[in-house]
C-alpha cells in the first residue's frame, strides 16, 4: 500500500509525463480504487489547463520548485531521525548512576605499576596510543616504535581484567588500527600488545566526558 508520498510522486510524474511503465500500472490501480487520489489527479489535471495561459516554461519551473520543497522536507526528515537516533544512542551511554560510573572508571592497580614501569619490552615498544588516551572514534590507532619479531596479539581488557576483545597482527608491522566493539560500556580498558617473547600495555577511555570527578 503506497503512502502519501508515494502517491503525491505519482502523481507529480503523471503530470510531468515522466511515468516509468510500472509506475503507470501502478497510478492506473490506483485511479481506480481510491477515490481521494482520483479526486487530487481531477483538480490537478484542471489545474494543468488553466495553466496553459501562463506558459509551459513557468508551468515547469513552478513543479521544480515543489519538487525541490519536497526534497528539503524529506532531508529534514533525514536529519531528525538521526539526531532522534544519536540521542537514544548517548542516552544508553550516560545511563549510569554515579556508583556505576565510579566503578566503571576505577584504575587497575597492579596494571598502573606495570604501566608506570614500562611501555616496552626487549623487542617490542609502542609508541603509540599514550596513557590516558581518550578513544572517542571507537578506534585504537598503533604505531610501534619496534614492531614484534612474531605476530602480534592484541588484547582489550577492561577494569574487572575481563578480554573483551583480541586481534591478531602481523609480525613487524609498525602501524595498525583496532576497530573496538560497538557495545563496550564507557569507563577506563586496557591493551595488551605481545608478540609470544615480550608484552607491552597500556590504557584508554571511552566516555572520558564522564569519568567521575572524585
Amino acid at each position: 500500500m503506497l503512502n502519501d508520498i508515494q502517491k503525491s510522486d505519482l502523481l507529480d510524474k503523471y503530470l510531468l509525463d515522466t511515468l516509468s511503465t510500472s509506475e503507470q500500472q501502478q497510478f492506473d490501480e490506483l485511479l481506480k480504487r481510491d477515490t481521494a487520489f482520483a479526486e487530487d489527479v481531477s483538480f490537478h489535471k484542471d489545474f494543468m489547463v488553466g495553466m496553459d495561459a501562463v506558459g509551459d516554461e513557468q508551468l515547469k519551473g513552478l513543479f521544480q520548485t515543489i519538487e525541490q520543497e519536497l526534497a528539503a522536507q524529506n532531508a529534514k526528515t533525514v536529519l531528525i531521525d538521526k539526531a532522534k537516533q544519536l540521542a537514544t544512542d548517548i542516552q544508553g551511554k550516560v545511563n549510569y548512576t554515579a556508583d556505576q560510573l565510579i566503578a566503571l572508571f576505577r584504575p587497575v592497580p597492579s596494571y598502573e605499576m606495570i604501566m608506570n614501569y614500562t611501555n616496552r619490552g626487549e623487542d617490542l615498544e609502542v609508541i603509540t596510543p599514550a596513557k590516558n588516551y581518550d578513544c572517542k572514534d571507537q578506534v585504537l590507532h598503533f604505531e610501534m616504535k619496534a614492531p614484534g619479531s612474531n605476530e602480534m596479539t592484541i588484547l582489550i581488557e577492561n577494569n574487572a581484567q575481563e578480554k573483551v576483545q583480541e586481534v591478531k597482527v602481523a609480525e613487524q608491522e609498525m602501524f595498525f588500527t583496532i576497530k573496538l566493539s560497538d557495545d563496550l560500556k564507557p569507563g577506563i580498558y586496557y591493551w595488551k600488545v605481545s608478540d609470544g617473547k615480550n608484552m607491552v600495555m597500556g590504557d584508554f577511555y571511552l566516555g572520558k566526558n564522564l569519568l567521575p570527578k572524585v
